[in-house]
């Protein structure tokens, strides 16, 4: 599993492609409220939970290229 750091960095490589940025510390905290893993943009395999409100928006991130951005 990703660290939050990792997945945050994830997350905003894929909203410098997409505009794109959803609010992983809220997301976290909002699954562990629900009494689940915060795994949100965390995993680095498939996810077999598709009944998670946020599942689209994990997978997309799961599924981003680690890749350097270019800086401006």
């Amino acid at each position: 599993m990703l660290s939050v750091r990792e997945a945050k960095d994830r997350a905003v490589r894929r909203a410098i492609l997409t505009g794109e940025l959803p609010n992983i510390d809220l997301i976290h905290r909002i699954q562990r409220f629900e009494g689940s893993a915060p795994c949100f943009g965390r995993l680095e395999q498939e996810c077999t939970n598709t009944a998670c409100p946020w599942y689209d928006q994990c997978t997309a991130l799961t599924a981003q290229i680690a890749r350097p951005v270019a800086a401006s």
